[in-house]
């Protein structure tokens, strides 16, 4: 789980075969856009486009485990958890799951924060949701 306050780093691949990311149209294609990613919950803090690949400091307000719920205008009901994320094999959640999903898809965490530190401020109850867009 991501946390305001810590801005992130992120690479962004591209597909094998594409013309370089740093090709001057390309280059400049990706700093307009940087440009024009105006959000208040979302800001792209520094860049850098390299052959195949991106690099990004950002920081987030947003989360991801429940973001559905913003993208497809959940605002109340029932506690659910998004069968189109890995949230079905989140072990943070308040409510106990029982129905076994098999193996996780994803990575087990090696970072300490997101092994156990985050869980400094309590699981997750599947209830919560992200802001709504401005």
């Amino acid at each position: 789980m991501h946390k305001y306050w810590n801005p992130l780093h992120i690479t962004m691949r591209g597909k094998r075969g594409l013309p370089t990311f740093r090709a001057q149209m390309l280059s400049a294609a990706f700093e307009d856009a940087v440009r024009r990613t105006k959000r208040e919950d979302f800001r792209i803090v520094e860049f850098s486009v390299q052959d195949d690949h991106l690099h990004l400091i950002i920081e987030a307000d947003v989360y991801c485990l429940n973001n559905y719920k913003k993208h497809q205008g959940v605002t109340r009901g029932a506690p659910r958890i998004d069968p189109c994320s890995s949230a079905r094999w989140f072990q943070g959640w308040t409510m106990i799951r029982t129905h076994d999903d098999g193996p996780r898809p994803g990575a087990k965490a090696r970072t300490l924060l997101l092994r156990e530190l985050w869980q400094k401020h309590g699981f997750i109850h599947p209830g919560e949701a992200p802001r709504a867009p401005n």
